[in-house]
């Protein structure tokens, strides 16, 4: 089923008449109702930027046609949360942040069997913690995207009919406007992803970098970042040929991602150059992700052009990571940067094959 709905455009007042697919179980209203909704709700719900937009745009008009007193919006991409929102923003911020970093620490459904169900089947529960903070409604919206939206919310006066919101009308808008959100950051995230290695390219980095700064400041939540950089690679790629540090680039994207959390932010810089982002991860925490790698995947062989592993025609991978904290390190983004990468250089000075954690008396400068 489609339905039409109407699309400010960007610099002007008028609206341009769209089509788009209705989400799975959604019906129409009668015209009267999508009038109103489509001419004073939907194109503003339709232009959010964000998830956090989102949420602060469909807040009043629930909140004066239902009665919500808070909503609380979590997104996940196939199994793994991909964030959260909610209005109005101050509401027990520190508690819904602890409760959604275990959320994130947990593990991550494979599969449909009994005890992993599949997400797009599993009953949403309302945790303990949200209880306690009054969000005793849920309800979860699918869309045609690998993408799934679990929603709390509270009233300010709790009717004995229920919740008052899912089946309205503006449940329905916010359907499709979640539906929408959904295509964007498929696309969005297609021009953020390095084709080859499978890992977030450069651009990508560089945006979630202040994004998780701001984010470990504004909750006093500790940020760790590891670099690391492939040993001899340009040699490999002189004397075997750059298809050949292909296979090597694509097998270090595979590992890295398989070792480290769902929660953490794997990107190649360039070249042969990756990097680790870390939220709520410690210096000890680091330090375990930088040796565990660097035990993990130094010495790895690799066949390449018909010469087998162990013959001196073989590449023998070996990393040199740099690891550094915020704040503990750098008070900004960039002298986190800057020291994990004076980090990794101390490493190569020592040889490589190595993972070395900032220290200010024996690595890099006092000043970046």
């Amino acid at each position: 089923m489609t339905l039409a709905w109407l699309r400010v455009r960007p610099g002007t007042r008028s609206l341009r008449l769209r089509s788009v697919a209705m989400p799975m179980g959604v019906t129409v209203s009668p015209a009267s109702e999508w009038d109103a909704i489509a001419k004073d709700v939907l194109p503003g719900w339709l232009a959010a930027e964000s998830l956090e937009c989102l949420c602060h745009k469909v807040y009043p008009p629930l909140r004066a046609a239902c009665g919500l007193d808070r909503l609380l919006i979590v997104w996940r991409q196939g199994s793994r949360p991909a964030g959260w929102a909610q209005s109005p923003p101050e509401a027990d911020a520190l508690a819904v942040h602890g409760w959604y970093d275990a959320l994130r620490a947990q593990p991550v459904f494979t599969g449909g069997s009994a005890d992993t169900p599949d997400l797009a089947t599993a009953e949403l529960r309302i945790d303990e913690p949200l209880r306690r903070m009054g969000l005793v409604h849920t309800a979860r919206v699918h869309t045609a995207q690998p993408a799934i939206y679990d929603l709390y919310w509270s009233h300010a006066v709790e009717a004995p009919g229920g919740s008052g919101l899912v089946g309205t009308p503006l449940w329905r808008a916010l359907e499709l406007a979640l539906a929408n959100h959904a295509r964007v950051e498929s696309l969005r995230e297609l021009t953020h992803i390095d084709t080859l290695s499978g890992a977030f390219n450069r651009r990508y980095f560089n945006l979630r970098l202040m994004e998780e700064v701001a984010r470990s400041d504004r909750f006093g939540r500790p940020l760790s970042l590891i670099i690391a950089d492939l040993d001899h690679f340009k040699p490999l790629n002189d004397t075997q040929g750059h298809q050949a540090g292909d296979v090597v680039l694509r097998y270090v994207g595979q590992a890295v991602r398989r070792s480290v959390r769902s929660i953490d932010i794997l990107c190649r810089l360039g070249g042969d150059e990756f990097a680790v982002l870390m939220p709520d991860t410690d210096a000890a925490e680091c330090a375990l992700l930088g040796e565990r790698l660097c035990r993990g995947l130094g010495g790895h062989e690799f066949s390449l052009h018909g010469h087998p592993a162990g013959s001196g025609d073989a590449f023998q991978l070996h990393l040199s990571l740099g690891g550094a904290v915020h704040p503990d390190q750098a008070d900004r983004a960039e002298r986190l940067l800057w020291c994990a990468d004076m980090a990794l250089l101390e490493a190569k000075r020592r040889g490589g094959n190595r993972f070395v954690f900032y220290d200010s008396a024996t690595v890099g400068g006092a000043k970046a």
